[in-house]
């Protein structure tokens, strides 16, 4: 069967029947249009999120200096100078990381593909899943971002850390990892390299779940260690 897809019909897809969308990047791998609409996105919501993601950055710097035993003085000055790098460098550093993460993570899809399953994906395949998978975390965040103004916290979560109060404690954090648009990117990523390689679902998702797994438990110890 050809399928003769375009690239906003197969974004569209991806949320309804994603099996569609990858069986026709199997044929034609389109992975840069869903991963410029991400960045896109993704920058709208730093956008809007911006005041909120400041402020919580600068409290984890200054508590850090304090804890260095930084007098009020150097604390004082190194904050100023955040405040006039800050803003350019958020938007460096964040475009940067996100083309870094984004070859990272398809590397690990396309050894999971080739290795793990024994299928056959290659690296735009792999791209593919990354940025098809990536859209459903992006929306995620455009529809929380209302709530975090509102509520003026990173912290939101469609999770079971939603009926947690401490939000200092790593059961909190990996919880919060547990994310209901983390869950659905899981399940978008097990399809993907499913109708890429033509193995079959139950091949390929204990794999996908392991590294997920590892990666919200890896996440949560980097997050209670370094940041809130």
């Amino acid at each position: 069967m050809e399928y003769t897809m375009n690239a906003l019909s197969r974004m569209m897809n991806v949320f309804i029947s994603p099996q569609t969308t990858f069986e026709a990047e199997r044929q034609k791998p389109m992975w840069l249009f869903p991963f410029v609409l991400y960045l896109i996105l993704m920058v709208g919501w730093t956008v809007m999120v911006k005041p909120v993601l400041q402020q919580q950055q600068m409290e984890i710097a200054i508590e850090k200096m304090q804890e260095r035993g930084m007098t009020q003085e150097q604390i004082d000055q190194a904050v100023e100078g955040m405040n006039k790098m800050g803003g350019v460098f958020m938007w460096i550093s964040t475009f940067i990381s996100q083309i870094i993460m984004f070859l990272i993570v398809s590397a690990v899809w396309l050894f999971v593909g080739n290795i793990l399953a024994g299928g056959s994906l290659k690296f735009p395949h792999a791209m593919s899943v990354t940025a098809y998978s990536w859209l459903v975390v992006v929306v995620g965040l455009l529809i929380k971002a209302p709530i975090i103004l509102s509520k003026q916290t990173i912290n939101v979560h469609f999770s079971p850390a939603a009926f947690l109060s401490n939000e200092e404690s790593f059961i909190y954090k990996l919880l919060s990892q547990f994310d209901l648009f983390n869950i659905w990117c899981f399940f978008i990523v097990t399809i993907g390299i499913s109708a890429l390689t033509g193995k079959k679902s139950k091949q390929i998702w204990p794999w996908t779940a392991l590294l997920f797994l590892l990666y919200f438990v890896g996440a949560s110890a980097m997050q209670s260690t370094f940041g809130r």
